[in-house]
Parts: C-alpha cells; sequence; structure tokens
C-alpha cells in the first residue's frame, strides 16, 4: 500500500460509508498525525466525502501548512465551545462518527450543541487502519530498534555493584540519546533483584549487588515511531540454579511463539504457545501478563497477543512485540522481549541485541 495520504484518506472515506456516517471527527493525537503527518499537540481533523479539514490554532499554523498539504486548514481562534461548532459546521454535513475511545465528556457535550449534526460513537476509527503498517513506517521503527538494540548491548559494561536502578536508566537514556533517539518510547523499566517481581517497576535507588537479576526494558523513539525490547541479566560469573531454570523456560516460550507467528493466526493462538510451555513448567501462575502488543506511532497498539483479544488475526505489515516473562514474589523475575515483523510466510525478527545474560564481575 502506498502511504500518500491521499491514500489513507481513501481509506477513511470508504471507511465512512461503511460506518453509515456522512463524517469523521478525529481529536486524538496518535490519529490526527497518522493520517494527516500533522505533529502539533491541538487540532482536529474533520474528514467527509469531498473534504478533508485540518483545524489548530496560531502556535502550530505554518507547521499545519508545511505537515498537511492535503488538507484545507481552519485557524481556531477562541475556546472550544466557541470554536468546535464553526470548525464542524464546514463540512456541511448531518451525520459524524466519532472516536468513543478518545473523546472527553466536556468535548462530547460541546459537540451536542451542534445544531443539525446527529453524533455516532465509534469504538475503534483510525486503529484499524494503523495495525498494518506501510514500508517507511517499518523502516522508522527498525531504525528505532538498531539504536535500542545497541544500547542494550551495553549495559554489561555499564552495571557494576553499587550503581542504583535510576543511575543505570539515566546513563541508557543518555546513549539512546546520543545516538540520535528523538527521546524515549516509555519510561525505562529498570528493576534489580526481587523488584524484577513487579513487571513495571519503576527505577529506585536500589543499589545493585553480586547475584542480582537485572530486568531493563527500554524503547528508543525516532520519527515518532516505538521500539521495546526487554533483556534479563544476571550479575554474577555463576548464575544460581533458580535463573538458569526460569530464564530457559522464558527463552523457549518466547523462541516457539516467534517460530509460530504467520498471517492468520490469532494472538489467542500465539499467547497460548508461549503460556503452556510456561505452565507445564508448573510456572503457570507466575506469567500474569500477556505476550505481547502491536507497535507504532505508540508502543501499546493492537493487534495483541493476549487471552483477551478478540481483534483481528495477524497479517503481514504488523510489528508485535513477543515478551513472555516468570515473575516470583520475593526473588524476583525474568523476561525477554523481541519485536516481530509478520512477513507474508511467517515472520522476522527485528531485535537484533544478543541475548547474552551473564555479567562477569571481572568486565
Amino acid at each position: 500500500m502506498d502511504e500518500n495520504p491521499k491514500d489513507k484518506l481513501t481509506l477513511v472515506r470508504e471507511y465512512l460509508v461503511e460506518s453509515n456516517v456522512e463524517g469523521l471527527l478525529i481529536g486524538s493525537a496518535t490519529n490526527r498525525r497518522w493520517l494527516s503527518g500533522f505533529t502539533g499537540s491541538s487540532g482536529w481533523l474533520l474528514i467527509t466525502k469531498e473534504k478533508a479539514l485540518l483545524g489548530t490554532d496560531f502556535r502550530y499554523w505554518e507547521q499545519a501548512q508545511d505537515q498537511s498539504p492535503d488538507f484545507k486548514l481552519i485557524e481556531i481562534k477562541g475556546r472550544l465551545s466557541e470554536e468546535l461548532p464553526k470548525f464542524i459546521a464546514e463540512a456541511s454535513v448531518n451525520t459524524i462518527g466519532i472516536e468513543g475511545k478518545h473523546i472527553t465528556l466536556h468535548q462530547f457535550d460541546v459537540l451536542l450543541t451542534v445544531s443539525d449534526v446527529a453524533w455516532v460513537k465509534l469504538e475503534n476509527t483510525l486503529e484499524i487502519f494503523r495495525e498494518v503498517k506501510h514500508p517507511s513506517e517499518i523502516e522508522s521503527i527498525r531504525e528505532a530498534a538498531t539504536l535500542t538494540d545497541k544500547v542494550m548491548a551495553q549495559v554489561n559494561e555499564i552495571a557494576y555493584p553499587g550503581i542504583t536502578e535510576k543511575q543505570l536508566a539515566w546513563e541508557l537514556e543518555k546513549r539512546l540519546r546520543e545516538l540520535g533517539a528523538s527521546g524515549l518510547a516509555f519510561p525505562t523499566i529498570i528493576a534489580f533483584g526481587n523488584n524484577g517481581a513487579r513487571a513495571h517497576h519503576e527505577p529506585g535507588d536500589r543499589q545493585l549487588r553480586l547475584g542480582d537479576t537485572i530486568i531493563v526494558d527500554m524503547g528508543a523513539k525516532l520519527n515518532g515511531y516505538c521500539s521495546d525490547l526487554t533483556r534479563t541479566f544476571f550479575l554474577g560469573n555463576e548464575p544460581n540454579s533458580t535463573f538458569l531454570e526460569i530464564y530457559n523456560i522464558v527463552l523457549d516460550a518466547q523462541e516457539a511463539a516467534i517460530k509460530n507467528i504467520k498471517p492468520g493466526k490469532t494472538g489467542k493462538e500465539i499467547d497460548k504457545i508461549a503460556r503452556d510451555i510456561i505452565d507445564s513448567a508448573g510456572y503457570g501462575k507466575a506469567f500474569g501478563h500477556s505476550l505481547g502488543h502491536g507497535l507504532g506511532l505508540e508502543v501499546h497498539e493492537n493487534p495483541r497477543l493476549s487471552q483477551l483479544f478478540d481483534g483481528n488475526p495477524l497479517g503481514s505489515g504488523m510489528v508485535v512485540t513477543v515478551e513472555p516473562g516468570i515473575y516470583l514474589p520475593d526473588w524476583g523475575g525474568i523476561r525477554i522481549e523481541d519485536l516481530v515483523l509478520v512477513t507474508s510466510d511467517g515472520s522476522n525478527r527485528i531485535s537484533q541485541c544478543p541475548k547474552q545474560p551473564i555479567i562477569s564481575i571481572n568486565h
């Protein structure tokens, strides 16, 4: 599929017909950027069969002109309650779909003041088109992943007894930015020792000690697109038997899941492959989150590799994380995560960082 914005507009206009609406109002930042290219923090899109409107204020006027040449710009000068009805009137349509998952109660109250318009709450709008990535989107994700791979491979050099979780998180962020990342895809997760039992632990002042496990979950952002990578390490020359047992179970579960990813498979099926391996090893209750998720302009997108996901099956061009984990209170946890591109005949692993968990105390 060509990624020219006009082609995206064609997709959306076909969606209008399928949804029995004459127009579609988009206010969420990610959907707005995907469709129009506009990266400003404030703005609205309104798409009809004949019109493509972008409303924003003075701060972003020149930016919008540069980024969204296929959209007619409407300047929003005052309060939302006054300007949004005027913006909507430009479309001259009577039935308009809105983003049910994104619009606030206040914004909806404002919409209700617009006369002669019937509002239709749509559960999903542009998210359904964003699941399959365009070639340039995949390239941006690959570039972000490459930065993340390079910095993750340096953890063995950076980590030392006495460093705190906060210090390691900051050092990794600095290195990502020095390599060219525009920012973080999400706040970096660093968990030493028993803190690893918390899947989304926030880095604190806990110091690294000999014999600790180290979970590092991080991602760079580049050109608006995210990456996501997790590795688990052990500080010391000889890992204990618990670490080796659990690490290998998690690794086996991940590899089995990735091997089975291909178009037509459902998120539930792929999740179950990894979950069955962990469950058969006796740690099923210690794997409490889903196996993975889609990724793009947002770090968490559809599709989901989850027992709770009933959306579209996997298709060529989708990018997903595969991140099984085992978490034991009072001991810690192990998670291994890679980015995977679904291809026409299977999958391709985007993440290339080696899985070398042992950090020698003599390094």
